[in-house]
């Protein structure tokens, strides 16, 4: 559902999956427990993962990113322009996951039991500028990176017990909580990731309020298991995304020069025939 900020009641919020905020206009100050994006806009209040005092930075570059987030997996975000972003400063439960020189420009944390109108856990994912300040939008990291958003920020539910990973995953899992490995031993969960997923077999894993849920670690890929027909869309690699190069830079195309060789020595050829012609008359 697309609304305009104005038309945002926050205590609709728990009713969504995700609530993406991409607007100028500052987010309501006391929103309720659930799932948030925010792109340049600083929220406040206990749910913020970020404070701000107004203030922004002209084309901050991008130094580094955290590569092992769940929200920054399978993403290269080298050569990214910025026009402008917010100043802002981390909470100290959020964990900056991009960075530039002089601030970070991509924030993630989450809390349990905070926030207006409920009780639960609240997790939020900030943005330092809008996509339309950047040529974000335009590369091919954007959508994988949206994908992974929606993907860490909504979850899964108790009854997701049937969704398969391989070795080495990295899950989306509530900070404070624990989980369970498949040899039966207990580790804490913090960062809300959880990336020791180097054993085959079942995972429960435990919430700070104690509710529970599993995920299963195989060595079988859902690709080769799968007979169903295939109707995902087809993505084309560019070569550009290929070796790494700046689709926005002049590239350097193969050039044939042996045109530039041939034409001398045909007219070379064509005297010595013309001459050769002429003694014999």
């Amino acid at each position: 559902q697309r609304i305009s900020p104005s038309a945002f009641v926050p205590k609709n919020a728990p009713t969504f999956d995700l609530t993406v905020w991409d607007s100028d206009s500052t987010p309501p100050a006391n929103l309720p427990t659930g799932r948030y994006l925010f792109f340049g806009a600083v929220p406040t209040g206990d749910l913020s993962p970020v404070s701000s005092s107004g203030a922004s930075i002209e084309s901050p570059p991008i130094l580094d990113w955290d590569r092992a987030s769940p929200l920054l997996r399978f993403t290269d975000l080298s050569g990214i322009r910025v026009r402008s972003a917010r100043r802002v400063t981390p909470a100290p439960w959020a964990s900056v996951v991009v960075e530039s020189k002089t601030a970070p420009l991509m924030v993630v944390g989450e809390r349990s039991g905070i926030g207006t109108g409920g009780r639960g856990e609240t997790r939020v994912a900030y943005v330092a500028f809008r996509p339309t300040q950047s040529d974000f939008p335009l590369r091919v990291a954007f959508p994988v990176f949206i994908s992974n958003a929606v993907t860490y920020l909504v979850g899964h539910t108790d009854g997701d017990g049937d969704r398969v990973l391989r070795p080495g995953d990295t899950v989306p899992t509530p900070s404070g909580g624990s989980v369970t490995n498949s040899t039966g031993g207990n580790e804490s969960v913090a960062g809300g990731a959880y990336s020791g997923t180097q054993r085959v077999g079942m995972y429960t894993v435990t919430t700070a309020s104690g509710a529970k849920s599993r995920f299963a670690v195989s060595l079988l890929s859902a690709g080769e298991t799968q007979t169903a027909p295939d109707t995902s869309p087809q993505i084309t690699v560019t070569d550009a995304v290929k070796d790494g190069t700046d689709s926005a830079k002049p590239r350097k195309s193969p050039q044939e020069w042996w045109g530039y060789f041939a034409a001398p020595l045909l007219i070379l050829l064509a005297i010595e025939w013309w001459l050769f012609h002429r003694r014999k008359r």
